[in-house]
């Protein structure tokens, strides 16, 4: 699976497309941190991907991955959800469990959906076209650029 993703480019610059591509160090952690932020979609929602490498006590290598989605505004979208359900290329992909998190400053709220899955999932996902997504009520579905963005993380991430 790494070999379709191997064959393609990292950005040369952080910004890219719609998103945002970072591939730093951690000095405060002691760790690497790349991430794809997305842009806004038309719905207001930003998808992200974060790979966090790091050694262990042990000395050992490894990689935690983690996705959000979030939105802001003046309504709650997907207060309370656990899990989503991924839809790929009309396929339904296993639900992934997640937690919510929601901060409100005057009328307004943060809703954070956030998720750790495992590379395979994240793998799974890059393959694909189309990536169509739900959690609770909400529907929407991924970008190319955020597709673009995940894959760039993978491929940075195997490369650490």
């Amino acid at each position: 699976m790494m070999a379709l993703l191997g064959a393609l480019t990292l950005p040369t610059l952080t910004a890219q497309a719609a998103g945002i591509f970072t591939d730093k160090f951690d000095t405060a952690l002691n760790r690497r941190v790349i991430e794809w932020r997305g842009a806004p979609s038309p719905d207001g929602i930003v998808f992200s991907v974060i790979a966090s490498q790091f050694k262990t006590s042990a000395g050992n290598a490894t990689t935690d991955f983690r996705t959000q989605l979030s939105t802001f505004g003046d309504k709650v979208r997907f207060h309370g959800c656990s899990a989503s359900r991924w839809e790929m290329n009309g396929q339904l992909y296993l639900p992934l469990k997640g937690q919510y998190r929601m901060a409100g400053l005057d009328e307004r709220y943060g809703e954070y959906f956030i998720g750790q899955p495992s590379r395979q999932d994240l793998e799974w996902v890059a393959m694909n076209t189309r990536v169509n997504y739900r959690l609770c009520r909400l529907r929407a579905t991924l970008s190319a650029e955020d597709l673009q963005g995940l894959r760039w993380v993978l491929q940075a991430a195997e490369s650490g």
